[in-house]
């Protein structure tokens, strides 16, 4: 499962608004808090349906009274911030860890607080869960002693087409799975299902009905919220990070923010229209195709009199490789009468003709 995070600050009197957008948090289990069933009343179907409900967590769920632009107690913005946070994109198997309860010398094992979790567990609508397979259906519930010292696995399996209950528990029966008869969701559903005195919930697992096609519909779902509620548009791929569409929102390089970010993802930030209008000005030069250099051009040779900067007439010949005059075994000892110069012919392969009338050499004075 992923979810996607949102930082939003207003910029306080020092700053301008800015939305920071973290790169998609992957989780393998599903670990439900204590905190988390006083707010749902321990309704899992409850908290999974609020989770994946953007219009509803774009109200946002943790306000602080400082941004995130802080670092080693020195804050740069001192403007309040929201985070808001939602379930972009979800597993064919998902696994859900109860942690009701943790106490740093008993473990878990405070059974008061149970979570009820449902059979059948719909993402999104019903419609669409019956349209395309977008549910959930539980396959296993499994049962702690607590302090993690036995477990016992409760699943699903298919016989002759009927979903049929077995238990499993390798300290008895030999070590076989134990049939149960009574109705499925008297066995998986509710606060407590059936089970041996003195354990309780630990984890379930739900699958998805259709698979990776549910997957799909969920996922393209969850764009078109996030695009709506949120203005942000996915990535280049699927494990890159979503990108600001918001009117007048600019993204920072990274030289800007590396003081204060402490994970992968892009910020923003809203500037003036003047601002902007620069940017994209300077945007507009940088993608200017080069200026063509000399070297670059291919021109046909001319042999036509032209005259330098200071007078002097000389014959130019202009072409893309040097040459090299018979006899010579480097360019470096070409004397053509081409090349006008009052100095005497030289005494040395290495020398550099000049107008004064002076042959230098390389490495004298």
């Amino acid at each position: 499962m992923r979810t996607q995070n949102i930082w939003t600050c207003t910029g306080g009197e020092d700053s301008y608004p800015h939305i920071r957008i973290d790169r998609p948090h992957k989780q393998t289990i599903v670990s439900l808090l204590p905190l988390a069933h006083q707010t749902y009343g321990g309704s899992f179907k409850s908290w999974f349906q609020n989770m994946v409900d953007i219009k509803t967590r774009q109200l946002g769920e943790h306000v602080e009274n400082h941004c995130w632009h802080w670092r080693s107690e020195n804050f740069y913005c001192h403007g309040p911030s929201t985070t808001a946070s939602y379930i972009s994109d979800i597993p064919v198997v998902l696994s859900v860890e109860s942690i009701q309860d943790v106490d740093a010398d008993q473990g878990m094992g405070n059974t008061d607080t149970p979570w009820d979790f449902p059979r059948s567990l719909y993402p999104l609508t019903r419609k669409l869960g019956q349209d395309h397979g977008l549910i959930y259906e539980m396959t296993a519930r499994i049962f702690t002693s607590g302090h993690g010292r036995h477990f016992i696995c409760r699943s699903v399996i298919p016989i002759n087409g009927r979903a049929v209950v077995f238990d499993y528990d390798g300290m008895k029966h030999d070590g076989y799975s134990q049939r149960q008869t009574a109705k499925l969701d008297t066995l998986l559903a509710g606060h407590s299902p059936p089970c041996p005195s003195g354990y309780y919930t630990h984890a379930v697992i739900y699958h998805l009905k259709r698979g990776v096609k549910a997957q799909k519909v969920f996922h393209d779902h969850q764009v078109s919220e996030a695009r709506k509620y949120f203005d942000i548009v996915p990535g280049n791929t699927s494990d890159d990070i979503s990108r600001l569409s918001k009117s007048g929102f600019v993204e920072l390089p990274d030289v800007a923010v590396a003081m204060w970010k402490d994970r992968p993802g892009r910020e923003y930030e809203l500037v003036e229209d003047d601002l902007e209008n620069d940017l994209k000005k300077v945007d507009e030069k940088l993608s200017m195709p080069p200026i063509q250099t000399l070297d670059a051009i291919s021109a046909p040779e001319s042999t036509d009199m032209e005259i330098d900067h200071l007078g002097l007439e000389y014959n130019a010949v202009l072409t893309s490789e040097p040459e090299t005059v018979k006899g010579k075994d480097s360019p470096l000892m070409l004397h053509d009468d081409s090349i006008i110069s009052s100095s005497p012919p030289p005494s040395t392969p290495i020398q550099m003709l000049c107008r004064c009338g002076v042959e230098r050499v390389i490495g004298k004075a």
